[in-house]
């Protein structure tokens, strides 16, 4: 998982900062308006799941979605580090 300081969508967009979560790390999923693969939308959907068990009060994870000029919108989920939630993301190598 990458920092989410470095973190661009595609090649050819720029950063879009988020005060305070510059150092968050961007879990490895991403799913956009366009996004029909049913594992894929499955994966997030379990991801999310187990994340809010983990941190139920949200203050180690959190979704950000952010306007796209490709697909019109894509969401992404940062993950504090050291936390069990980035814990659980490296353990399962959660896969796009």
């Amino acid at each position: 998982m990458e920092p989410y300081c470095k973190f661009r969508p595609t090649q050819l967009d720029s950063h879009i900062p988020l005060e305070d979560r510059e150092d968050w790390l961007v879990a490895p999923l991403i799913v956009t308006r366009d996004t029909e693969d049913k594992r894929v939308l499955n994966n997030w959907d379990r991801t999310r799941g187990k994340l809010k068990i983990l941190d139920p009060k949200g203050e180690a994870h959190e979704v950000h979605r952010f306007r796209h000029w490709g697909p019109g919108w894509y969401e992404i989920i940062l993950v504090k580090p050291g936390t069990p939630c980035e814990k659980h993301l490296k353990k399962r190598k959660v896969k796009v």
